[in-house]
Formats: structure tokens, C-alpha cells, sequence
């Protein structure tokens, strides 16, 4: 025990743990009103991007919400308040979740029509592979072909990433399948638009667009982003054996059947082009690849294919980027296995 007058040992103790404790309770509250704040910010956004309304009501809608949340705390104790405002993001979460998707709109162009795919065996039937010419973004003459497989002459396997223009760590990814005759079929996973529609990556989180599988050739596919869109594209060769190949294609295949039967909405985040391929990729792997950053941001995807052991070179990622990056070259005006030959021997795998 110290002198009279000053604290001893035990209390030196009993102070810190009373500060832990406060400390503690201010950390809980400013934990719990941080969540309720970003409930409120996600019940306002899907109000002002609510779908079914028109724009102006949508809005109108938010911001009706926004004054009524702001006059109930003004004029009620915070407890009635926090319960009213629950009830009020209650119910929007309510009438938001009704949503259904649909496959039933004025789609674009491009995307107007759905593969519709039949397996016989070793063969598989496609209608409606894409392929078409594009004289620029918006001007352009979609061909749709009706194509047969044969799933035993599957040889390779294509990753292909475009990174977005403003944004490194975002991209759009898609697989093109190689057969032994040349022909490459090109598998994207993509939100559905409806004519007039732009995409936006904030409204693909509140279900503004459909999932799609766009099964189409590479000049199309390819072909537009790097050709018309000028976009970087790379192409990267995948390690693996024909039977986990024809594992993948028939598992994308199966996938893209099913939403033409029971559509899904498309998320940004958990059901986009690389969310699904990683389930893909899952489903033919012995070991799980857990979803991630490098998931969520697809620009970072070829960094995870790496580490992964799952692109088909020998060097760093670096060196593969300018290896297989066909950014700038001068792509043939072909189609079909013709275009897909020459990209490879001019382009792929090639020093600029």
C-alpha cells in the first residue's frame, strides 16, 4: 500500500479496467451506429436505383425516405426513432426482394438472344453462337450461328482479362475453348442490358441487370474489345488436361442453359463474370480456390491464375502481360479459326 493520499497498486487496476470498459462501450456504440449507417446508405441506394420505378419516382422515393428518417430522430427519442427507421429499411428490404428477374426485355442488340444449348453424348449443339461485325460500338450486324462440338477434340483452354479503362483493379473476364481443327468458342458471363441501358457497376448491385452466358466466336467477343473498344485484352494460355477442359466447358455449358430456364440477377460483387468463373474453376479442381480480393477485383484475377500455377508460362506476371497482351497490334479481319490462328501466331505468345 502507497502513502496516504496516493493511489496504491489496486487501484492503479481498478482505474485502467473502468477506462477499458468505457472505452469498450464507446468502441460498441460507434460500431453499432457505423452498421446502421451503412443499412440506411444501402436501403436509400436501393430506393434511388429501384428498377421497377421510373427514374424520377425512384428518386422522389430515396428522398421522401431521407426526410422521414431525419424528422423521426428530430422529433423522437433515439430508441422509437432507431425502431421506426428499422421498420421503414424493414420494409424497403421487403418490397426490394420481390424483384424477379426476367428474361422477357427489350435487350440490346447483342445481347438479344440466349444460347440455347443441347448435349448429345460427346457432341454439344449450340444455337445462337454470336458473331458479329462490328463497324464500331454501336454500329453493328449480329450473325447468329447454330455450331456442333465435339467435346473429344477439345484441346485448350484460354483465360482472357480486360481491364477497364479507369480502373486497374477492375476488368471483365471470360475462357475461349480451343478445339483440334482450329474453331475456338469464347464463354462470357455478363450483365443482360436492356436497350438505352449503360452499365453501371453501383446498379449491377441492385439488381438492375440479369446474368447472362454470351457464347459467341472470338473475333466477335475479342475482336470488338480489342478492335473497336481499344481495349487491352490478354489472352493467357491455361495449364490443363483435356479432361478437366471438357469438364470446365460442359460445366459453363450447364450454367448457361440453366438462366435461359431460371433467371438470376446479376451482382457485382458475388455473381459476376469472376465469381462465376471461379465457381466453374472449383467445380474441376481437387482443391477449393477460396473467394477473395483478387476475386472481387477481377483485375488482379491473372495475379491469382499465377500464384495458382494455372497460366501456361514460365516468368513473371509482368513478362506475360506484355507477352499476351494484344493491345495495339493490328488484329486480322477474318473470323472464325482463321482469326483465331493468326491472333496466336502474330500476336500470342509473341514480343511486340
Amino acid at each position: 500500500m502507497g502513502p496516504p493520499g496516493q493511489p496504491g497498486a489496486g487501484d492503479g487496476l481498478q482505474w485502467a479496467a473502468m477506462n477499458i470498459r468505457r472505452w469498450g462501450a464507446v468502441a460498441s456504440w460507434a460500431c453499432m451506429w457505423l452498421l446502421l449507417a451503412v443499412a440506411w446508405l444501402w436501403t436509400f441506394a436501393a430506393l434511388w436505383l429501384f428498377k421497377p420505378l421510373p427514374a424520377v419516382w425512384a428518386h422522389a422515393a430515396a428522398l421522401l425516405w431521407a426526410g422521414a428518417t431525419v424528422a423521426v430522430f428530430v422529433r423522437l427519442p433515439t430508441g422509437k426513432a432507431l425502431r421506426g427507421v428499422a421498420a421503414g429499411g424493414l420494409l424497403i428490404l421487403l418490397i426490394w426482394g420481390r424483384q424477379q428477374p426476367s428474361n422477357d426485355r427489350p435487350w440490346i442488340a447483342a445481347q438479344a438472344r440466349l444460347p440455347e444449348i443441347t448435349r448429345d453424348g460427346d457432341l454439344a449443339v449450340i444455337r445462337n453462337v454470336r458473331a458479329a461485325v462490328y463497324r464500331s460500338e454501336d454500329d453493328y450486324d449480329v450473325l447468329w450461328r447454330r455450331r456442333t462440338y465435339d467435346l473429344r477434340q477439345l484441346e485448350s483452354v484460354d483465360f482472357v482479362m480486360v481491364p477497364f479503362p479507369n480502373s486497374e483493379a477492375m476488368a471483365h473476364v471470360f475462357v475461349t475453348f480451343g478445339f483440334r481443327d482450329g474453331t475456338h468458342l469464347a464463354i462470357s458471363p455478363e450483365a443482360r442490358r436492356e436497350q438505352g441501358a449503360a452499365y453501371s457497376p453501383l446498379r449491377g448491385m441492385f439488381r438492375h441487370y440479369p446474368l447472362m452466358y454470351v457464347i459467341g466466336e472470338e473475333s466477335d467477343l475479342i475482336g470488338l474489345r480489342a478492335n473497336i473498344q481499344r481495349q487491352r485484352v490478354y489472352v493467357y494460355p491455361i495449364r490443363t488436361s483435356p479432361e478437366q477442359a471438357r469438364r470446365l466447358l460442359c460445366s459453363m455449358l450447364d450454367r448457361a442453359a440453366s438462366l435461359r430456364e431460371s433467371p438470376e440477377y446479376y451482382h457485382t460483387i458475388t455473381n459476376a463474370c469472376g465469381t462465376n468463373l471461379l465457381w466453374h474453376l472449383n467445380q474441376v479442381r481437387e482443391s477449393p480456390v477460396p473467394w477473395g480480393r483478387r476475386v472481387m477485383l477481377p483485375g488482379l484475377s491473372d495475379e491469382l491464375a499465377f500464384d495458382l500455377g494455372l497460366i501456361d508460362f514460365e516468368g513473371p506476371v509482368g513478362e506475360a502481360r506484355r507477352r499476351f497482351c494484344v493491345e495495339g497490334r493490328t488484329l486480322p479481319w477474318t473470323s472464325g479459326p482463321e482469326w483465331s490462328r493468326q491472333i496466336r501466331a502474330t500476336a500470342i505468345g509473341s514480343p511486340p
